[in-house]
């Protein structure tokens, strides 16, 4: 059986809070995870434990000579469905319990901290016009601005917004590296984000010029995204990629 392999990814360690939400989590909906002791690997499964300082896990198939686990700490890793990352931990001092169905399972103390693999880049998905409703507001010669925008694309740490204007206004906008904040209901979920703008442009559409206005398109890159706002856009760009997947 070939095991999955997480040797080329890089770990960031998680907040406790967040440590213990992403545990509780796993252990509700009973995650399949991949236990790895020295050379040995195995698939398990989490379990509910009956021990507070506890985490339980299924005996793993095949089942381990306990004594491999005296060479060393075992490496826990799941993949989290609601946010798509890794997640992974450190487990000591094995022993087997009864569970509660009375067959065996396999305990370790509840570990310090959980790590969650670093992604190299964000998925980014288009936006159909009746998921978002987007406010943009700024600070501009010290007075507050806004302008109704309309959200082309979404990743977990940028966006790509286009918002339209009358024809030699171009100065309400503010200028690339001006802060912005995102005012939005994403498929009804309020949601208030903080950003930089690092793109400008008009794009120039000739019909608009017609109607004497002018659409620009701003690239905006989040900045103190929370891991709850986090886990809120990857839930959304988790849903809207197996969409377009299942018209493929």
């Amino acid at each position: 059986m070939k095991w999955a392999s997480y040797g080329d990814l890089e770990w960031e360690q998680i907040s406790r809070p967040a440590s213990e939400r992403v545990l509780a989590e796993a252990i509700e909906a009973e995650n399949l995870a991949q236990i790895t002791i020295g050379t040995y690997c195995s698939k398990t499964r989490f379990l509910r434990a009956l021990q507070q300082d506890e985490i339980w896990f299924d005996v793993p198939h095949p089942e381990p000579d306990l004594k491999c686990f005296l060479t060393g700490d075992a490496s826990v890793t799941w993949l989290r469905a609601k946010d798509g990352y890794h997640y992974r931990f450190v487990a000591a001092h094995p022993k087997y319990v009864e569970h509660c169905d009375g067959l065996q399972a396999l305990a370790f103390s509840m570990p310090r901290f959980v790590e969650r693999a670093q992604r190299r880049q964000s998925f980014r998905v288009n936006v159909p016009p009746s998921d978002a409703q987007l406010l943009l507001k700024w600070e501009h010669s010290g007075k507050s601005r806004e302008a109704q925008g309309y959200l082309e694309d979404i990743s977990a740490s940028g966006a790509k917004v286009t918002l339209v204007m009358p024809l030699g206004q171009d100065d309400y906008l503010p200028n690339t590296g001006h802060a912005i904040f995102m005012q939005l209901q994403l498929r009804g979920d309020p949601i208030g984000i903080d950003g930089t703008i690092r793109r400008k442009f008009p794009t120039k559409c000739l019909i608009e010029h017609e109607r004497g206005q002018e659409r620009w398109e701003l690239g905006i890159q989040f900045s103190g995204i929370t891991l709850d706002l986090r886990d809120r856009l990857e839930s959304y760009i988790l849903t809207r990629t197996r969409e377009m997947l299942e018209r493929i």
